[in-house]
Parts: C-alpha cells; structure tokens; sequence
C-alpha cells in the first residue's frame, strides 16, 4: 500500500511540475502561475455555472426537473471522457519512465495504478469544476432539499472521476493497438480524432432540443439510466437522498477501475511489448530525394509531427475543427436564424461573423509547444548550422499552416451563404491573417518564457504544460478584448475603419514580437 501511495504521490508532483517547472533550471513559482491558474479556474467555475443554470432552467420549464442531475452527471463524464480518452494512450501505455518504474521492486500493479491516476487527476479537475456550480444551481432552484445532500457530494466527485478514466484507458489501449497493426496509423488516428470530434460537436450543437427530447421520450430516457447507465442513475439517486443507491453508485464507479488495472497489470510488460512491436520492412526501393530549403525543411518536420500526432492536433489545432464545423452549421441553420439577423445591420453580422471566426483562430497554439516536444532533441536544433530565427520564422508557419486555410476556407463558407458581402469579406480577411501571425509570433516567445523540456510524455506538453494553457487562455482573452473594443467603437468608426485598425494593430504587435525573437529569444534559445 505504502508504495502506491508514493507512486500516486510522484504523479501529483509530476503534473505541479509540468506548471511551475520550465526545465531550464528555473522555477516559475511567481504571481504569474498563480494568476493563470487562478484564471483557469475563475473561468472553468463561471462557465459550468452559466451551463448549470441555462440546464436546470430548461428542464424545469419543460417538466422534466428529475433528469437534471442525471444529465449533469453524465455530461460531465462525458466530456471529460473525450478529452481524457486522447491522452490515455500516451499516459498509461507510453511514457518515457515506463521501463524504470516497471524495473523497481513494486509490483505491476502499482504501477499501473499510479499510470491511472494520472488520468484521475486530470478528470477530476473537470468534473469538481462542473459539479460544484451544478450542485449549487440544483439546490438553488429546489431540485434538492436535503442538507445531506452535500455531504454525500463530495465523495461523489472523488469516484466520479474513476469510470471516465476506465473507459479513457481502455479506448486509450484499443487505439494503441490498432495503430500498432495498421499502416500510416498515426495519420489514420488522427482522422478518426476528428471525426469523432466532428460528431460530438455536432451532437453538442443539439443540445438547446434536450428538455423536449426528454419530455417527448420521458419513459425510454427513464430506462436508459436504469440499464446502461445505471451508474449515472444511481448517482443522481443518491443525491437526491437514497443511500442505498448512493453507496451502489460509488461502487459501480470504483470496483471496475480497479479491477481493470488489476487485470492488466497482470501482462502489463507483454502489452507493453506488443504495442512498441514494429515488422521490419522489406521493400525498399531506391530512390532520388528532392532537395529543400533549410526553412522548407523545418517546416515540413513539424507540419508532419502536427498531423501525425493525434494528440497535438486535437488539442492545439482544435479551434480549425470547431471552425469549419461551425461554419457548416451556420449554413444549415440559416433559415431559423434569419429572423435574428434581420433584427441587425449589415455590418454588424458582418462583425459578428469575425467575432467567431477570430475567438475559435485564438484557440490554436502549436507554436507555444513545439519547441517543447523537441525535449531531448533539442540539441540536434541548436548543433544546426542555422540562424535561431529561422528555426522560429518555422514553429511560427507552423500555425500559420493551420491558420490562414481556415480563416479563407471560413469566410468563403459563410460569404458564399450570404452572411456577408464580397467586400466585407475582403476587409476581414487582413484581420484574421494579421491577428494569427501574432498568436503564432507570440507563441514561440511564450514557449521560450516557459520551457518544458524534461516531460515524461508529450501529452504533459501539449495538454498541461503552462505555455501552453496561457497560449490558448491568453489568446481567447485577447480576442475577447477585440470584440469589446468593437462594441464600444462600432459607432464612432465604421466597419470597414475598425477592420483597418484592428489589421495595422496587429501586424504591429506582430512586427514588435518578431524582433522581440531576434533579440531576447535568440539569447534566450542559446542559453537552453
């Protein structure tokens, strides 16, 4: 028992570390780690408010007010299963530490343990955040009255969190497998990433139909939680007061998760084995290479790891999935939302178009860690014969590759739907490419402030890494300040001025980071 409590304790540390370590020698324990986590979790506590009480007003309204806590519940394993479920491959059945641990005097199942509640942790984050304004929203409008209630919320929260682990890992396992009998695996993964992305999306996008749905299917939904998901409908039993459905909830949450990384752990290093196996190829072919520039070169390595990581693209490029899904939407929608649009100007759609356009842009933040997941390569980089600046001007275009597409491909989609005029389209268009190649500037410098090249594992960088959680905060935070500034200016500039402004702004701070790169950062680079 002792062992696994210092295994669970090192993957504590190890996720502390990832936020307040950059790996340069140098801890980042001042005020700006604690105010963006501060802010992480001042935002993550509104929104899951703001959701709590829009939910539990609706169902109330349409007379359904038992199904609240149902669906909170299995909203908030669900979503927290979707984005734990891409990192499980690389937490459980991955990682650089996997041969040292598995080498120490603890058994198998330790350490197997210790690889779950990394996933734990990170789900129980999410689903705290959720249930607490969830809970508070209930209890404010009368779902529940019991003042036990809230004594028996806190454990719920604590074994929430062990099924959407579960079910991460063992999607976690299938993908590995797959991927390890297929070829081009890691292409084919993230496709289907994407698709089951685009799906939930969609299905999310239906979710303002969810009080009539249930109505109109009040006794098959009733059902439901009684059969396949009767660990949710327990749950939700138990906090509105039935103990003995409370403690079978729990259990059901628990016992599996234990028990599969029992079984596992059984032939952990065999699974281990068989997902690291490759067959050697026997058809090589000889052939000429075409050569490239040295920039052409960089930029191609890091569009390939982009792409052919799973992982990396659903999280720092899922603002380009979100986009092109939300424009198609718009587009099919269109009818229902004519009545709201003819309430407005022109312009004012046209800027309400590139308030999406731009919020959705600001989430994509590749250049904040890709010098990151050079990790012990890095050395390769800098032994190059190569100005630092061009290694930058290519984790920049790393980006823009992903960027600039989406912001042509977004305005041609809803321009050609009529949501905007051909020349409204073209003054938005220096907005979006300007506001992207800050971000993207500005990325590589944050990732130069805040280096993580000591992780264990790439999802650490990509998912918990603090450039990257400020990259992504502090660009949707900046698109918001834009939007605001719009709205206070709309009448004092016109639409096509307040374009040009928001473009020479842009490409100034861009101008400003750029040399900011050549300077500090090349400094900065050398002293990694």
């Amino acid at each position: 028992m002792r062992e696994r409590m210092i295994l669970g304790k090192l993957q504590l540390q190890n996720m502390l570390h990832t936020l307040f370590h950059t790996g340069n020698g140098k801890r980042k324990r001042g005020m700006s780690v604690a105010a963006g986590l501060a802010l992480l979790a001042v935002l993550a506590l509104f929104l899951s408010s703001v959701y709590s009480l829009l939910f539990a007003m609706s169902l109330k309204l349409s007379g359904v007010p038992e199904f609240y806590f149902p669906l909170m519940i299995l909203l908030a394993m669900a979503v927290s299963l979707f984005f734990s479920f891409m990192a499980a491959k690389g937490i459980v059945f991955g990682g650089k530490d996997l041969d040292f641990l598995l080498s120490l005097p603890v058994s198998s199942f330790s350490v197997m343990l210790s690889k779950l509640s990394a996933l734990y942790l990170e789900n129980l984050v999410f689903i705290g955040l959720w249930m607490l304004p969830t809970a508070a929203a209930g209890w404010f409008l009368g779902f529940v009255s019991d003042p036990l209630f809230w004594l028996r919320l806190l454990p719920t929260i604590l074994l929430m969190p062990c099924l959407p682990s579960l079910l991460a890992a063992m999607a976690g396992y299938l993908a590995a497998w797959v991927q390890s009998k297929i070829k081009r695996r890691s292409l084919l993964g993230s496709l289907l990433y994407v698709l089951l992305f685009l799906a939930f999306f969609f299905s999310y996008m239906q979710i303002n139909r969810l009080g009539e749905l249930m109505l109109e299917h009040r006794e098959n939904v009733a059902r439901l939680f009684r059969t396949w998901l009767l660990p949710v409908g327990l749950l939700s039993d138990g906090l509105a007061g039935n103990w003995s459905s409370w403690i079978a909830g729990l259990l059901l949450t628990a016992l599996p998760f234990l028990a599969f990384a029992w079984i596992i752990s059984r032939r952990y290093q065999q699974v281990l084995s068989s997902l690291k196996a490759q067959t050697l190829r026997t058809d090589f072919k000889l052939s000429s290479l075409k050569g490239r520039s040295p920039f052409a070169a960089l930029l191609a390595k890091e569009t390939e790891r982009l792409f052919y990581t799973p992982i990396y693209l659903l999280n720092a490029g899922v603002g380009v999935v979100i986009l092109i899904g939300l424009c198609i939407y718009l587009i099919l929608q269109k009818n229902k939302l004519l009545p709201f649009l003819s309430l407005l100007k022109p312009q004012d759609v046209s800027a309400l178009c590139l308030a999406a356009i731009v919020f959705l842009l600001a989430t994509l933040y590749p250049s904040a860690v890709s010098l990151s997941l050079e990790n012990k390569n890095l050395w390769l980089l800098k032994e190059m014969p190569l100005k630092p600046t061009l290694l930058f001007a290519a984790k920049a275009a790393l980006n823009l590759t992903l960027a600039w597409p989406a912001s042509l491909a977004a305005l041609i989609l809803l321009g050609a739907a009529g949501f905007f005029s051909l020349p409204d389209g073209l003054l938005m268009l220096p907005v979006c490419l300007s506001f992207t190649g800050f971000l993207a500037l500005a990325g590589v410098l944050l990732n130069l402030r805040f280096p993580k090249l000591d992780s264990d594992n790439d999802t650490i960088v990509i998912k918990q890494s603090f450039s990257a959680i400020f990259a992504c905060f502090g660009g949707i935070l900046l698109s918001v300040l834009a939007g605001a500034a719009w709205f206070f200016l709309r009448r004092l500039l016109p639409f096509p001025a307040l374009c040009l402004f928001f473009t020479v702004l842009f490409a100034i701070l861009s101008w400003i980071a750029w040399q900011l790169l050549k300077g500090w950062g090349s400094r900065e680079f050398d002293a990694l």
